[in-house]
């Protein structure tokens, strides 16, 4: 563990003991070291610990923390949280279940994802139009763009470069 606590130490340590790269798989370690970065801000870090506390990866369920964790990586802008985060409101998952603001957080998705991610979003967006209503979709769309433009184009390009 960084004992500075420099942030993207911890962030970029704590995923290699997630992931089991260069080091032994380590849940525990990685609990720790991502749970300082993400408290620190770290989006990548918050979404990894939203998925720990879901799976009980080194530590209990406990699906409150996971909504949290993931819903705070979704709104920095981070996109596989953002999909993340539409499936668990979709679903209903530790939180009442929003099939609009899910449709909004795949939007979001399909409009700044890498190809892979736009792909995803638009299938689970294709899926989902049968479920909604006309309003609700006009309804999701205009929130998938109040969020998108609350964002500066240098804070999002940021994001997806990191």
């Amino acid at each position: 563990m960084c004992k500075s606590g420099f942030g993207p130490a911890n962030a970029a340590l704590g995923e290699l003991y997630y992931k089991g790269q260069g080091v032994p798989q380590d849940y525990g370690k990685a609990m720790q070291l991502l749970f300082l970065a993400a408290s620190n801000g770290d989006a990548l870090s918050q979404l990894l610990v939203g998925k720990m506390y879901k799976s009980g990866l080194d530590t209990k369920v406990n699906v409150a923390e996971s909504v949290k964790w993931i819903s705070k990586s979704a709104e920095w802008g981070l996109v596989p949280a953002q999909l993340e985060y539409g499936a668990m409101l979709r679903e209903g998952t530790g939180l009442p279940k929003n099939e609009v603001q899910a449709y909004k957080w795949f939007l979001i998705a399909a409009e700044r994802g890498d190809a892979e991610n736009k792909s995803k979003a638009n299938v689970l967006l294709k899926t989902m139009q049968t479920l909604l209503t006309a309003e609700q979709i006009v309804t999701a769309k205009k929130e998938a763009s109040t969020w998108l433009s609350s964002r500066t184009p240098a804070y999002l390009g940021w994001l997806r470069a990191n």
